[in-house]
């Protein structure tokens, strides 16, 4: 859920590719699982609301407060 919320806090006039830059440059996911701990310091200063920032740092990264998030392949790849 802070992963999420991390998103909610980027600066509005952060572009797509942007905001692509910022996820890749999360460090040691495994398992498809990320947590805060996996997005570095620069990564956040850089592209964070900056009175948002230490409010967000505050937050509790609970693994009873995780999000599952499930995907499917579109209908046109499950077939391959």
């Amino acid at each position: 859920k802070k992963v999420l919320e991390a998103f909610a806090h980027l600066k509005p006039s952060l572009s797509f590719r942007e905001q692509a830059k910022f996820v890749r440059d999360f460090e040691n996911v495994r398992g498809g699982e990320v947590w805060a701990a996996n997005i570095p310091d620069r990564a956040l200063h850089d592209r964070m609301v900056v009175s948002d920032l230490q409010q967000w740092k505050q937050q509790p990264d609970s693994k009873d407060e995780r999000v599952e998030i499930v995907s499917e392949p579109p209908s046109s790849l499950r077939s391959l």
